[in-house]
């Protein structure tokens, strides 16, 4: 970055001193001193071009790099730490990128049970068993979200962090191996 800086502080120069020249050769008439100011200005504009160019690049990538979608693995970390190596394969997943628009995260996962032992050691959840088709279907689920497909009854378990529903739910299948997460952070 400071060779940058340089390079942009002496053409900015050339530039500068290369307008005078031209500014004062045009006032008194000496061509040798336009020309001069020529010579100046061309290199220092277009290095400086250049120097832009390459350096909006650079931060095009980098703005790119930014915004990329997270995967349902970098989601699923985010939320509960790093998994156990081979036991969590996210299946589905919804990323909440607009707190205030996008309702919440979703995912859809397999794992294993230390895993989910793992994962309910985190926080202190509320713990339900119950059926499944007592859960009815919200507008604001993603298709594939369907916790019916865990069999007639599964594990409710929710952690509320606020009295206005933001929180973990989670519906995981009597077998420990099948887990529909949402977590809501408006």
């Amino acid at each position: 970055m400071k060779e940058h800086l340089t390079w942009i502080l002496l053409s900015a120069a050339c530039v500068v001193i290369g307008g005078l020249l031209i500014l004062v050769g045009l006032l008194s008439n000496r061509k040798s001193l336009f020309r001069l100011g020529i010579l100046l200005v061309l290199p220092g504009s277009l290095t400086i071009t250049y120097l832009m160019i390459r350096d909006s690049r650079a931060l095009f990538e980098r703005a790119r790099e930014a915004i990329k979608p997270r995967t349902g693995l970098e989601i699923y970390a985010a939320l509960f730490e790093q998994p156990a190596p081979a036991c969590v394969e996210v299946l589905h997943h919804r990323d909440q990128v607009i707190p205030k628009i996008d309702y919440a995260i979703w995912l859809e996962l397999r794992t294993c049970p230390d895993e989910m032992r793992r994962l309910l050691s985190l926080r202190s959840y509320q713990h339900q068993f119950k059926e499944t088709s007592s859960s009815p279907k919200r507008s604001t689920e993603p298709n594939w979200f369907d916790p019916l497909v865990l069999g007639d009854s599964a594990h409710y378990f929710r952690f509320e962090q606020d009295d206005y529903g933001n929180g973990t739910y989670l519906v995981l299948s009597k077998d420990s191996t099948h887990l529909f997460c949402k977590d809501i952070a408006d």
